[in-house]
């Protein structure tokens, strides 16, 4: 399937071992994950798209092996279609230990899970719903891939909540909200298991970046100066920082996980920003 749709967004991909490289969205209205783990024994790397329905067509997961190097984009893209033409992707990651590809769903307000991802897509099973109720406002997923817990922001709501991504437990539609006060319009969300870290954005009244512990304990407001709408956010599990972009002063900006030794790494002006995430290349 050949790439051919409007140029309006904008998402980033930082690898730490090379100089910052931004990949800049061709797609109209998608989620991107960066991914190079090894399964199996074999290296699978690249990017995952959504593309949510935009100029009549459905729902998608595309694969696009590119990662590293960023130069040979190929002409057609690995695609897998879903039959459901109402559903809306808005957001994603990726389990790499589970091969499951989770996903916010807008239409349906729900949390889909897709197992069997591997770079082929070749056996790639239906969306499994297994958490409705979410709002249809800024939703951010994030994956714990050690615990395999899945995390995200809910802006309509003002919380932060966190349900097992096991398949056998998501019948069950356990969920559990780990923070809900002082918080405006939670948005970019991000994490590190080895470290026990949680990272998000609030863009609300008073923006922020705030850290807890896995399940929302141990608080702290990282960063509030010079903040405007921060949207997003990564972090670089090998060096200990974290990156976000604040689409109103269009910076892309990394600090230390304490919040400490900020930087402004990048200003792209007249730019819509949405969303960032680390590339650990090989």
């Amino acid at each position: 399937m050949n790439i051919d749709v409007n140029i309006n967004c904008a998402r980033l991909v930082i690898d730490s071992n090379m100089d910052l490289t931004f990949v800049l969205c061709t797609v109209a209205a998608l989620s991107v994950y960066a991914n190079s783990q090894y399964m199996n024994g074999t290296e699978e790397k690249g990017l995952i798209f959504t593309a949510r329905n935009t100029r009549g067509t459905r729902a998608a997961l595309w694969h696009l092996p590119t990662m590293p190097p960023y130069d040979e984009v190929p002409e057609t893209v690995t695609i897998v279609p879903f039959n459901d033409r109402f559903l809306q992707f808005y957001s994603l990651d990726v389990d790499f230990r589970k091969k499951i590809v989770y996903i916010y769903d807008r239409h349906y307000r729900s949390l889909l899970a897709v197992e069997n991802y591997t770079a082929s897509m070749d056996n790639i099973a239906r969306e499994k719903p297994f958490h409705l109720g979410v709002s249809t406002g800024t939703v951010q997923i994030a994956v714990d891939w050690l615990s395999h817990t899945i995390y995200w922001t809910d802006s309509t709501y003002r919380w932060i909540a966190a349900a097992p991504g096991a398949i056998e437990k998501m019948d069950n539609d356990i969920y559990k909200i780990i923070a809900d006060t002082n918080l405006y319009h939670p948005d970019g969300m991000t994490l590190d298991p080895l470290d026990g870290f949680l990272f998000w954005t609030d863009s609300g009244l008073y923006p922020k970046i705030e850290r807890s512990d896995m399940a929302g304990r141990d608080r702290k407001t990282l960063i509030t100066k010079g903040l405007i709408s921060p949207i997003s956010l990564e972090t670089d599990i090998a060096n200990k920082r974290i990156y976000w972009i604040d689409t109103a002063t269009e910076n892309i900006e990394s600090s230390k996980y304490d919040g400490t030794d900020r930087l402004t790494l990048k200003r792209i002006t007249l730019s819509t920003l949405f969303d960032s995430r680390n590339f650990q290349g090989k």
